[in-house]
């Protein structure tokens, strides 16, 4: 229950508790199961629904009814949108469903994505993000096998697609420095074909369209080589937080607990739209000894808030003249992260003016 709980605490904007899920069976290989709202069927799974068509052209799975729903992947908005991950019968392919309509679909040649190649993996289930700016999905993609076979890792790339497009992938900067890349040679404990490595393992958004992307890097430190990254509403992107971190677990404002970020887990995070973040973290001692998990929160500058104030406002338009043509994309006064502090980043500050965090 851990991500739900989350979900309902971080984000008081979007929240899936008007939405009930129900399953008649718990074993077997047909297992019946649906989405209401109210007593409103929203999305089922009992019987031998159709499931509509897909956009594109047609993957694997087309014609073939939902087996199952995932209810660790269902996602609501405050729109009444429902996003959600379904297996279909035959063959058992996993598909997204965005309002019970097939999104993407495992085998499905990705137009958006940048590749030719098709989807093998759609990712944890729980780690996809979905807000009134829309769906954050983690997807692989294969050039070799079939889509429901494990393929080899050279051969895959993993990536990170919203609203039709791809906004990161593996071998991509991280963030405005360059030689550090994504990276999906570590997402793992084994490199065999059948369980190969994945870059990332967390997406999540706000209805502002402020995005967190977990995953790994090449970092040459196998300790501090997964982060958390920043993407604001303007596409400026930064590392707030990565392995190897100290936390603070008794409240006291002091590092002094030995405890550290082991890992950004799958299991739950929320950014609301005030850019408040709750984020599950597993945890290590000074050691390198697992210690367990924390439930960490933190604050981040909404889109716009040049000056970590916490509202948008004249101040940070002074602070972007006062650095004004500098082509220095660490300072906070590059809103948008395109390099160079213009007037561009004040369009940026005046599109989101009296905002507060």
């Amino acid at each position: 229950r851990a991500p739900d709980s989350i979900h309902h605490a971080a984000d008081q904007t979007t929240s899936i508790a008007r939405y009930r899920t129900a399953s008649t069976a718990l074993t077997g290989a047909n297992i019946p199961s649906a989405i209401y709202r109210g007593n409103t069927l929203l999305a089922s799974a009992t019987g031998n629904p159709a499931v509509p068509g897909f956009p594109g052209t047609t993957p694997v799975g087309a014609t073939t009814a939902l087996r199952q729903i995932q209810f660790q992947a269902t996602r609501a908005n405050t729109n009444g949108d429902i996003l959600t991950q379904g297996t279909l019968t035959t063959p058992a392919t996993n598909v997204m469903l965005l309002n019970n309509n097939v999104i993407v679909s495992q085998g499905q040649t990705l137009a958006g994505s940048g590749s030719t190649a098709t989807i093998s993996s759609l990712g944890l289930a729980l780690g996809h993000g979905f807000s009134n700016a829309g769906y954050l999905l983690r997807l692989t993609l294969s050039d070799n096998g079939s889509a429901n076979t494990p393929n080899v890792e050279a051969n895959r790339t993993d990536i990170i697609f919203q609203n039709g497009q791809t906004i990161a992938r593996t071998g991509d900067a991280v963030s405005f420095d360059p030689s550090e890349t994504w990276d999906d040679s570590r997402g793992s404990t084994t490199t065999t074909a059948s369980t190969p490595n994945f870059t990332f393992n967390l997406s999540v958004l706000n209805n502002f369209n402020e995005r967190l992307i977990a995953g790994w890097t090449n970092n040459a430190n196998a300790l501090n080589d997964q982060v958390l990254v920043y993407i604001n509403a303007a596409g400026r992107r930064e590392v707030v937080l990565r392995e190897g971190a100290a936390i603070d677990l008794n409240g006291n404002s002091s590092n002094d607990d030995d405890a550290f970020v082991e890992s950004v887990s799958n299991n739950g995070a929320e950014i609301n739209d005030r850019g408040e973040v709750l984020l599950v973290v597993n945890l290590r001692n000074g050691a390198g000894a697992t210690t367990g998990q924390a439930l960490v929160g933190f604050d981040l500058p909404i889109t716009g808030d040049v000056n970590g104030d916490g509202i948008v406002d004249c101040n940070d338009i002074n602070e972007i003249l006062s650095n004004f043509g500098a082509e220095d994309p660490t300072l906070d006064s590059d809103v948008n992260g395109d390099g160079i502090v213009d007037g561009n980043d004040i369009n940026v500050v005046l599109g989101f003016f009296g905002r507060e965090g």
